[in-house]
Formats: structure tokens, C-alpha cells, sequence
């Protein structure tokens, strides 16, 4: 709803300001402005929806591009708008009033057919277009796979339908409106309105696009409730780089994290990089395919696999398989998915052994998930040394694989005595932070 609100207005205001030249002006220069300003509003506007829906308020950064992307594609589509126009022959000669200079005087003699058709396609490709780039440039991702392919043919059928219903409104409205409003005449009024509804007939499809494109979300689980990741066919990638098709913001988070590729039977999953943990069901992976329900961990968060039945038949759905061994051997649930160990837990795993400190002897189990070490009472691992800061790093634990990272950035933390932001620990590594060190101990 927010980005059919916020296209809405930037397709008005892109109407608006794109009928700003007299009606003496070369149709030439008035078809320029009008297609300029539409596309450069609808790429705006719908960046704007984008960052405030899902991508966060730092994918504004990216505007300026989708707007030199839609107005490179609006010269392209004024290009070919010229040829049908000059095809039709007639007197439309303008994109934007054509239809409402018809409609006044009425379509008879002096409009010929070929006219009207022609200057109708003319309008009808360019928004198309035009809208199809702009929807392409608002995901921040310049591939015609995935969710920018999804949208992609959202932003073309949505700009297609919104044409057609913008000759329609003017059409209908223009010889019938007959109040100003403001300093605003009434053919503008008119305009405003068919380009508002033309915005949120974009923004509407590209919700539709997504939610029928996809084939697989991963749900967020417990205090990650409400995260929902799309998965389009072919290739996704996934991590915290807003170019990404989907984006997680965490610290634990590589910028390229994983690809997700559909090939129309199943979900394969692949670690981008070796630092890039994923655990499936509580195992390391770096490459499996996914069937529905399984647990995917990655950056400490929880997500759960769930088929799109509008995309996916019921019957081809591949359900994980257990036997009722495995599924006695399965760990704690609780114990996955929240991160931090609780009290008096005697799991066996990755435990960090106080070996020089104010603490030498104390050993701390490493959670899975992630988990806090510092100073502060409600750390997860917390170590009584002043010269540890209160969050000072955090642990990832997947499966038996360990990560750490830096929180502090003053005193930092040593592997074997050479400082590292973020390092996959291996059993035996010691870990220095402020006077303490620690080693980690594998099971």
C-alpha cells in the first residue's frame, strides 16, 4: 500500500510537471519533457517505496542511477513513439493531450482511426517501458533473472495497463472537468489524476509480479517473526549488500552470503564464500538443496522453508525425510534457534576454556545461533575483566563451526595472537580480549 501511495503521487507529479510546455511547443519537445518526467518520477517514486517497504532507507543512495537508467530508456521509447506517431499521420502529434483534445471535439472526420490507434500504441509502448526499467532500476540489481525479472515483466504489464487507463481518464474526464483547483487549470486536473492512477497501477502489478513470481520464502521464526525472504526462479542471491535480490542486515552477514538457485524442481542453497556459514537443521552446509520445512540459519537468524503453491505443485514439493532415529537424535529446538546458552546446560559442543585471566579455568559453552561475549551481566559469555568492553564480540556458532567478531574496534580481539575483525575459529585457537584469553575446545 505504501508504494501504490507513493507511485501514485510521483506518477502525478510526473504528469504535471511533463505538460508544463505550451501547447505552441514542437510536439517533439513535449513528448521529450512528458516521457522525461514520468520516467524520472516513477523510477523516484517507486526507489522510495522499495527502501521503505524492505531494502531500508540506505537504498535511496541508488536513485540517481535508477533515474539515468529510465531516462536513457525514455529516450529510446520517445524514439520509437515519433516513428508510430508519424506512421499514423493525423493531427496527434503529443502523448500527453491527444486523446483529450479528441475528446472535446469529438472523434469523427478530423480524427482518423489510424490516428487514434496509432498514437494509442505510441503511449502505450513508451509507458511500458518506461515503467519496466524504472521497476528493474528500483531493485538496485541490473539482471533480468530473479526478482529484478519478476519485476521487470510487473513494471511492463503494470505500465502497459496504466497507459491504456490513462487515455481512458482523459478521454472521459477532460471535456467533463470544468473546476480548477488552485492555480491548477482543469485539462491539468485531469492529467494529474490518470497519472496518479497510472503510478499505483505500476506500484500494484510489481506487488502482484512478486508475490506470484516467487517460488520459495523463507520465513523468519521466533523474534525474527515477520521476516519473509522471496526466492525467484533461476539465480538469488542473498546477504547484506542492497544489491542482493534479498537482503539481510545482520553483522554476521557476508555482503554476497549465499545463492539460491531454482531449477524448477528444487532449491539448492550455496555458501558464496568459505567465511559464509549456513546451517540446515542444525548442520554446517556450504551446498544442499532445500525441501520444505527445513531450518536454514545464516548471520544467526532463523528461517523456515516454505513453498509457494501458486508457483510450485503440491505433489512436487520435497518434504525432508527422518527416520525415527534421526529425529530422536535431532537437538533441542530452543536450543537452535535462540541464540545464548542457558544455565545449566550440559550439551555437548564448542566451549571457550579460560586459560589466562582473572577467570583461567572458567569454560563457557558457545551457543548455537549468535551469541554475545563482553563484559555486561547479560552478556552470553561474560568474562569479569575490566579491559573487556560491555558487547566486545560476537560468536556464530553453526553446527561446530565457530565465528567471531569484532564489536569493540578499541581494544580489539587476537587469533593466536594477530588481531582480526572476524576469523572462523578452528579447535585449539586462542582468543585474546583485554586481559583474558580463551581457547575454544571442539567435541
Amino acid at each position: 500500500m505504501l508504494r501504490a501511495c507513493v507511485s501514485s503521487v510521483a506518477g502525478a507529479c510526473g504528469v504535471w510537471l511533463g505538460t508544463r510546455l505550451p501547447d505552441a511547443a514542437p510536439p517533439l519537445a513535449q513528448n521529450a519533457l512528458f516521457l522525461a518526467c514520468l520516467g524520472a518520477f516513477l523510477a523516484a517514486g517507486l526507489s522510495v517505496g522499495e527502501a521503505a517497504g524492505k531494502q531500508g532507507w540506505a537504498a535511496l543512495r541508488r536513485i540517481p542511477a535508477a533515474i539515468g537508467l529510465t531516462l536513457a530508456v525514455s529516450l529510446a521509447a520517445l524514439v520509437v513513439a515519433s516513428l508510430l506517431l508519424m506512421l499514423g499521420g493525423g493531427d496527434r502529434a503529443t502523448l500527453a493531450r491527444g486523446v483529450a483534445a479528441f475528446a472535446e471535439r469529438g472523434v469523427g472526420a478530423t480524427t482518423p482511426q489510424a490516428t487514434l490507434i496509432a498514437g494509442m500504441v505510441a503511449m502505450l509502448v513508451s509507458v511500458a517501458s518506461i515503467a519496466g526499467a524504472a521497476a528493474v532500476a528500483a531493485t538496485g540489481t541490473w539482471r533480468m533473472t530473479g526478482r529484478a525479472g519478476a519485476y521487470l515483466w510487473g513494471g511492463v504489464l503494470g505500465g502497459g495497463f496504466g497507459a491504456v487507463l490513462y487515455e481512458l481518464c482523459l478521454f472521459w474526464l477532460a471535456p467533463r472537468w470544468r473546476h480548477s483547483v488552485g492555480v491548477i487549470s482543469p485539462p491539468a486536473n485531469a492529467s494529474m489524476l490518470a497519472g496518479a492512477w497510472l503510478g499505483a497501477l505500476v506500484a500494484l502489478a510489481l506487488v502482484v509480479a512478486e508475490r506470484v513470481g516467487h517460488v520459495v520464502v523463507l520465513r523468519g521464526e521466533d523474534e525474527w517473526e515477520g521476516l519473509a525472504l522471496t526466492i525467484h526462479s533461476g539465480e538469488t542471491t542473498l546477504g547484506s549488500s542492497e544489491a542482493c535480490d534479498a537482503v539481510l542486515r545482520q553483522p554476521n552477514v557476508e555482503p554476497v552470503h549465499a545463492t539460491l538457485s531454482w531449477s524448477g524442481t528444487a532449491l539448492t542453497i550455496e555458501a558464496a564464500t568459505p567465511e559464509a556459514l549456513i546451517g540446515v537443521n542444525g548442520e554446517l552446509e556450504s551446498s544442499c538443496e532445500l525441501a520444505e520445512g527445513d531450518e536454514v540459519t545464516i548471520g544467526g537468524v532463523t528461517l523456515r522453508v516454505t513453498h509457494n503453491l501458486l508457483r510450485v505443485r503440491g505433489d512436487a514439493i520435497k518434504h525432508r525425510q527422518r527416520t525415527d532415529d534421526q529425529a530422536t537424535a535431532q537437538p533441542d529446538e530452543s536450543a537452535l534457534r535462540r541464540p545464548g546458552a542457558e544455565e545449566g546446560s550440559t550439551a555437548v559442543g564448542p566451549r571457550l576454556v579460560v586459560v589466562d585471566g582473572p577467570a583461567t579455568g572458567e569454560a563457557f559453552a558457545v551457543a548455537e545461533g549468535l551469541s554475545v561475549l563482553g563484559s555486561d551481566p547479560g552478556s552470553d559469555v561474560r568474562l569479569i575483566d575490566p579491559s573487556v568492553a560491555a558487547r566486545h564480540a560476537t560468536l556464530l556458532r553453526v553446527g561446530h563451526q565457530v565465528r567471531i567478531t569484532d564489536e569493540d574496534g578499541t581494544s580489539g580481539v587476537f587469533i593466536d595472537g594477530v588481531r582480526a575483525p572476524t576469523a572462523l575459529l578452528q579447535a585449539g585457537a586462542q582468543v585474546r580480549v583485554g586481559a583474558t584469553t580463551l581457547m575454544l575446545i571442539s567435541d
